[in-house]
C-alpha cells in the first residue's frame, strides 16, 4: 500500500524534529488521558511558524471528541464513546495510523460496526470525507424534523432534500402534506444513492455497504 503524504511527512518530523528534555517536561496528559510518547516534536516551530504533525492533529482530535467535556455537550454522539487503552497512547496510534492512512480520508468508527462506541484498531477505518458526511446527518443541524425534512411557509407543505456526493448538491426532492411522507421520499432516495455507490464502498471495504444501509435507515 502506498504510502500516504501526511504518514511522510509525519516521518519527516520525525527525523528532523527531536525531542528535548525541555519540551518533553513540558508535555501533559492530553484530555486527562493521552499520553504524548513521541520521540519528535509534534507541534515544532519552523522558521517561525508552528506546524503540526498530521497524526498528533488526528490522535488529538480523537481524544477531544471523546473527553472534551465542554464538545460532549454538544454532541450527544460521543456520551458513552472511548478510546481504548492502547490508542491512549500516541506512538501506538501513530502505528496504526502509517500502515492504513490514505490522503484524503478520515478516521470513523461507525462504519465498520454502526453501535460501536469504542475507537480501536479492530473497530476503526480510515473512509472519503464525503461517505462520513453522506451517511451521518448532524443532529445539531437538522432542525425539529426528521432528517431530510423541511417546512417550507410559502408552500405549506413539508420539504424532502438530499445531498448528493455525486454532485456535491442539494436537491430539492419535492414538497408532502406530511412529515412523514417528505421524509420517506427523503429515505427512498437516501438508499438509491447508497446503492449507486456500493461499488466504491466495496473497494474501500466490504463491510461497509451494508452498514451504510443499516445507518440511514436507524438514523431518525
Amino acid at each position: 500500500m502506498k504510502t500516504s503524504k501526511a504518514s511522510e511527512f509525519s516521518e519527516y518530523l520525525r527525523e528532523n524534529c527531536p525531542v528535548n528534555k525541555a519540551s518533553i517536561s513540558q508535555r501533559k496528559l492530553k484530555y486527562g488521558v493521552g499520553i504524548n510518547n513521541a520521540d519528535y516534536l509534534t507541534q515544532p516551530m519552523v522558521n517561525g511558524v508552528q506546524i503540526k504533525c498530521p497524526v498528533y492533529v488526528v490522535w488529538s482530535g480523537m481524544l477531544m471528541r471523546v473527553y472534551d467535556e465542554n464538545k460532549r455537550k454538544y454532541n450527544l454522539a460521543y456520551a458513552d464513546c472511548k478510546v481504548c487503552d492502547e490508542w491512549l497512547t500516541f506512538n501506538n496510534f501513530r502505528e496504526w495510523y502509517i500502515k492504513n492512512h490514505v490522503d484524503g480520508y478520515e478516521l470513523d468508527k461507525d462504519l465498520l460496526s454502526p453501535k460501536n462506541k469504542i475507537y480501536s484498531p479492530d473497530t476503526c477505518i480510515f473512509v472519503p470525507a464525503w461517505l462520513n458526511s453522506f451517511t451521518i446527518d448532524c443532529e445539531a443541524r437538522r432542525g425539529k424534523y426528521l432528517i431530510g425534512v423541511t417546512w417550507n411557509d410559502k408552500r405549506g407543505k413539508f420539504v424532502a432534500r438530499c445531498h448528493d456526493p455525486k454532485t456535491k448538491k442539494q436537491k430539492n426532492l419535492g414538497g408532502f402534506l406530511t412529515e412523514q411522507e417528505a421524509y420517506t421520499c427523503y429515505l427512498t432516495r437516501k438508499l438509491e444513492i447508497a446503492s449507486e455507490l456500493r461499488t466504491e464502498m466495496d473497494k474501500i471495504d466490504i463491510r461497509i455497504y451494508p452498514n451504510v444501509v443499516y445507518i440511514i435507515k436507524n438514523h431518525k
